[in-house]
């Protein structure tokens, strides 16, 4: 979901996502998630001028992923909060 916040140049957003139980190569279950992500973009602030700050699992969930037959873990544990700060500029 993403809305405007002040005058078509500043949106904010929230992504969840859910990713359900899965089985690992040894029959073990990693358990279902969900994981809450929000950023903030703010575009021509100058002519140019983009920037972003993403927040990524802003609720920590701990949460874990089958490894492939290329890991040596089984089940591999996720990060918890994350941030994400962009600039860019356009000449």
């Amino acid at each position: 979901m993403s809305v405007p916040l002040w005058h078509d140049k500043v949106f904010g957003s929230l992504e969840l996502l859910h990713s359900g139980d899965r089985l690992t190569l040894t029959r073990q279950h990693t358990g279902s998630t969900w994981l809450l992500n929000g950023t903030i973009f703010a575009r021509e602030l100058r002519p140019g001028l983009e920037c972003s700050a993403s927040v990524y699992n802003i609720l920590n969930q701990k949460y874990r992923t089958p490894g492939g037959p290329e890991h040596r873990q089984d089940i591999i544990a996720q990060d918890g909060t994350t941030f994400l700060f962009k600039m860019q500029y356009r000449f």
